[in-house]
This record gives structure tokens, C-alpha cells and sequence, in this order.
């Protein structure tokens, strides 16, 4: 248990911790060495988790303690009236995502007759969600909030039109001019900003400015998404009419193999995180729960893309994280 929690621990180093890269690499080959040789079930599991599924901090926080609460039971040592607390807790959260959902499902089913075509029924159902959002503004007296939304949804449009021009002109960017590009239709600087909207005082004007400059934890956030997305899609998406992905973009960039520039790119990506980790260590201009936020989009990729892309291929394990989140309570 020592050497998993220290294992854990390593994820949450930060650039230039050369002592702990390489307690990282030895304490990941120590787990995997000693797991077939674990004889305590739930510390097998827990060793199997971590090894196989995710770290504590890049997993999402609700799936991961889903998946804890029926390990825990099986330590002779688990306080019972804590378990129960937990699963409680776990279920009534449950249960308002439930509503929020059904909420969200009603709205969609008013829409299916204003779809006359493709684009305009889109466009309108977009403007009608921020209509929306800004009669609940008004009421907040946040309706300054709604102009960074707009914002943050111009961005994404803008950069999905520069990628549709690039296809249709058969135009292969450098790595440099695909990232900056990319990063922007992932989506993730708009979805980050949306997630603002609703939140309580926490977030003030320096937050949404924030976000917009795209310092490092945002910057970081959307290499994840960008290079982790491309990384397990690339070959999908070469067999459609599709712009280069950053795979193809440095491969041809710096002669290099698939398999060295998806190397490249996974160290990257740990880069990336070890700056959002240093962006919870020192000060910034908005406060530890909107930082969360940033976090959180992180980890939504690496559970969704890191072992395949089952954002666009939806199997078992995919609908399994969705069952235990969203749909079956803890009995």
C-alpha cells in the first residue's frame, strides 16, 4: 500500500522533479512486478486500478469513488457508518444529476420540430440555450457573464472554419499553425467558459479574462485534450475527408514514425499535466474551485480517450462508467 500511495503521489509532480519522474518509473515497475503475487483481493484490485485504469488525479473524482466505495467494504477495517455516509452522499448526487438531465431532455424534444435544416435549426437551438441562460443571468444579476459565452463560442466557430478551408484546400499545417488552431475546435476553451455561467460568487470578470488569456493551466488543459483526442482518433479519422491530425502533422513535419511522434506527443502531454499541477501550487488570479473546473476537463479526456476513442465509439466500458454514474444508485 506504501508504494501504491507513493505511485499515486508521483502524479502529482511538477516540471524539473527529476527524483520524482523516476520514483514514477520505478514504483510503476515495482507494482506491476508484485501484482500476480498480491494475495489481498482488494489490494490487488486497488494495484490493478491504478496500474491499468487511472490515477487518482487524472481520474474523475465521482467515477473514482464509485469504484472505491466496493473496495473499501472489503478491509476488515472499514468504519461502517462512514461507508454508509458515502453512498449516500454518492446517490443523492445521483439523483440531482438524474433531474438535471430529464431537464435537459424536455428542452431537446421541444427543439425536434424547429430543425427544418441542418444549420438553421443548430443556430437556433444554440441561441435559444443562451437565451435561456441569459433570463437566468438577469435574475442572478450576472449578466455580464453572458457576453463571455457568446465569446467563447465565436472562438470555437472561428477555428472550425479555418479547418474546414484547410480541407477543402487539401492545405497540411506545421505542427505550430495545427495546435494553435486545433486547441481552440476541441472546444475546450468554450466549455470551460460556459461552466463559469452558473457558478456562485466564486467566479468574478478576472476569472473569464483568465480563461481567455489562456495561461498555462488552461494552455495545458487544451494539449491534453487536443493531443490525448488525436493520439487514439488519428486513424479513424485518415479514413474520412478530414483535416491531419497532430500525428500526421509531425510525422511529416520532422520525419519522423507514427510511432515516434506519438511518443513525442505523450511526453507532451505529461508536460501539460505537471503544469496544471503547478497551477494549484502557486497563486493565480481566480480562486481553487474554478481552477477545479480546468482540471476537471482534463481528466474527462483522460478517462474518455486515454485507452480508445469512445467519445465516438461508445462501447461497454464506456456505457458501464455512464451506468455507474448517472443511471444504477450504490446499493
Amino acid at each position: 500500500m506504501g508504494i501504491l500511495e507513493f505511485f499515486e503521489a508521483t502524479h502529482l509532480r511538477v516540471n524539473g522533479e527529476d527524483i520524482l519522474d523516476e520514483g514514477y518509473v520505478s514504483s510503476r515497475k515495482l507494482l506491476e512486478s508484485s501484482l500476480p503475487l498480491l494475495t489481498n483481493p482488494p489490494v490487488a484490485e486497488l494495484v490493478d486500478h491504478a496500474l491499468h485504469q487511472y490515477s487518482k488525479r487524472r481520474g474523475l473524482p465521482r467515477v473514482e469513488a464509485r469504484h472505491y466505495l466496493s473496495i473499501y467494504a472489503q478491509f476488515d477495517s472499514h468504519h461502517p457508518k462512514l461507508l454508509k455516509l458515502a453512498k449516500l452522499d454518492f446517490n443523492l448526487l445521483q439523483a440531482m444529476h438524474k433531474e438535471e438531465l430529464s431537464e435537459l431532455y424536455r428542452w431537446s424534444m421541444l427543439c425536434l420540430d424547429k430543425l427544418p435544416e441542418y444549420m438553421r435549426g443548430f443556430y437556433k437551438a444554440l441561441l435559444e440555450a443562451f437565451e435561456d441562460i441569459e433570463e437566468y443571468m438577469t435574475k442572478e444579476g450576472t449578466l455580464y457573464r453572458l457576453g463571455y459565452g457568446i465569446e467563447a463560442m465565436k472562438v470555437m466557430a472561428r477555428a472550425y472554419f479555418t479547418e474546414i478551408k484547410w480541407r477543402e484546400e487539401k492545405y497540411k499545417p506545421k505542427s505550430e499553425e495545427y495546435m494553435h488552431v486545433a486547441t481552440a475546435s476541441s472546444g475546450y476553451t468554450s466549455l470551460i467558459i460556459c461552466s463559469f455561467l452558473g457558478m456562485g460568487d466564486c467566479v468574478t470578470k478576472e476569472a473569464f479574462d483568465f480563461v481567455l488569456s489562456e495561461p498555462d493551466v488552461v494552455k495545458s488543459a487544451l494539449i491534453i485534450g487536443r493531443l490525448t483526442d488525436d493520439i487514439a482518433g488519428h486513424e479513424f479519422e485518415r479514413k474520412r475527408e478530414h483535416i491531419p491530425s497532430m500525428v500526421e502533422c509531425y510525422t511529416e513535419e520532422h520525419n519522423k514514425s507514427k510511432e515516434e511522434a506519438v511518443d513525442e506527443l505523450l511526453k507532451r502531454i505529461e508536460t501539460a499535466w505537471k503544469l496544471i499541477n503547478e497551477a494549484f501550487l502557486k497563486p493565480t488570479k481566480i480562486p481553487t474551485p474554478p481552477l477545479f473546473r480546468i482540471l476537471n476537463f482534463a481528466r474527462v479526456i483522460e478517462v474518455i480517450y486515454s485507452k480508445g476513442d469512445w467519445f465516438t465509439h461508445v462501447g461497454p466500458e464506456m456505457q458501464k462508467l455512464i451506468t455507474q454514474l448517472l443511471i444504477d444508485p450504490v446499493p
